[in-house]
């Protein structure tokens, strides 16, 4: 083969392996998830964050693009930086991460369809370091300018023997469970009527035995909490979203004021399999973007019985500032009703201050300088019968 004939065969076969490569990377774009009038949560465990480099930023950045959700819940951010380079490759996109924490959470969310409240960890005070080895992340955010959410982000402590043993304090079965057992107190007292999804990367079986199973208080309310994601649980391992030790171990947990979304038949519970459109399929994924798949939930709120709107315009009725304060604390009321009393709870739900007003103003005063730093719920009641309940962090 004369070097002419010898270099037209090389470059014909450069050209069609720049045309396979094209063709493989531009499956990226038939990825769909999200749709214009649904709510479209996931979590999505990015496995230390940047796994392979820019290569991994790239990735993740047109994945989140061609999904069109409108929360992702993060876990395992290992650099910060790099996940802010992420976010300012995104349009439209806004997200946040833990300072300081080992695998971070974060949130990734758009801005087009979704205004944040507020945001704040729970549980970070260090003696919960045993069930939760990164605080959960909350949002409260408003979807579309109406809807009212509430999202908890989480990362369980992983591995074990399958085997819960409430006996051994590190064991880490008994550390999920207890994590469950936390999270469900708080969360049937500062958010028993809200719209509430529970969602990460919670590290275990969902149809584990009653005694192994470390979500079986919730499994034992069934009036008032449902995995959206049971049925991918207890089906095919091909659905499942840890393929590479076959198991489904990120989960998405919702009160009941959102059952009727579960119900709806145009709602979307599913794993995404982003590795069927991924160069190399499941292998490259791993590779390149992390070893688990991300699970969605789709619904439309309009469709759907969700809990009243009422309180949370009474919420915004008044204002508690400065937040996070150092014990000096002000509620400016924005109605024509008087504040009668002010009490305020910690995170396990016990009233640590109360106060009682008599003067008619719109600005109330009083002091918690006393009380240890930490996140706590400040319930206002009105002369006529207004309550509402706001969340203040205390930061010496």
């Amino acid at each position: 083969m004369t070097s002419t004939i010898r270099a037209a065969f090389l470059c014909l076969c450069l050209c069609f392996i720049g045309l396979y490569s094209n063709a493989q990377s531009n499956d990226l774009i038939d990825l769909e998830f999200g749709t214009l009038d649904h709510f479209d949560v996931a979590t999505w465990n990015i496995e230390w964050f940047p796994k392979n480099g820019e290569t991994t930023i790239e990735y993740v950045a047109e994945i989140i693009e061609e999904l069109e959700l409108d929360v992702i819940a993060i876990q395992e951010i290992d650099q910060p930086e790099e996940f802010e380079y992420l976010l300012s490759l995104l349009q439209g996109y806004d997200g946040h991460y833990q300072d300081g924490e080992y695998a971070r959470l974060g949130f990734i969310y758009n801005i087009q369809s979704v205004t944040v409240n507020e945001q704040y960890e729970i549980f970070s005070n260090g003696s919960y370091g045993n069930p939760f080895p990164r605080p959960p992340m909350v949002m409260e955010l408003t979807f579309m300018g109406e809807h009212d959410f509430v999202v908890i982000n989480n990362h369980f402590k992983c591995c074990g023997n399958t085997v819960l043993d409430p006996d051994d304090f590190w064991d880490e079965e008994t550390r999920r469970a207890y994590a469950s057992e936390l999270l469900k107190d708080y969360m049937d007292f500062h958010f028993s009527e809200d719209n509430l999804i529970m969602l990460g990367d919670l590290n275990d079986l969902l149809d584990d035995s009653p005694q192994n199973n470390v979500f079986q208080v919730y499994l034992d309310d069934p009036a008032n909490y449902r995995f959206a994601d049971m049925d991918i649980a207890t089906g095919n391992a091909s659905q499942w979203s840890y393929p590479s030790w076959p198991s489904h171990l990120d989960h998405i947990l919702v009160s009941n004021e959102l059952f009727g979304a579960l119900e709806d038949p145009e709602s979307q519970i599913a794993t995404i399999q982003i590795d069927d459109f991924f160069p190399g399929g499941f292998n490259g994924y791993d590779s390149n973007v992390s070893d688990h798949l991300p699970v969605g939930f789709g619904f439309d709120p309009a469709a759907t019985t969700l809990s009243a709107d009422i309180n949370k315009s009474d919420a915004r009725s008044f204002d508690v500032f400065p937040n996070p304060s150092k014990g000096a604390v002000q509620v400016k009321a924005k109605v024509a009703s008087p504040i009668e009393t002010i009490r305020v709870f910690d995170q396990m739900g016990r009233l640590v201050f109360v106060e009682t007003f008599t003067v008619d103003t719109e600005n109330y005063f009083f002091d918690l300088s006393h009380l240890p730093s930490g996140l706590y719920s400040i319930n206002l009641n009105t002369v006529k019968g207004i309550g509402v309940t706001k969340k203040l962090v205390l930061s010496h």
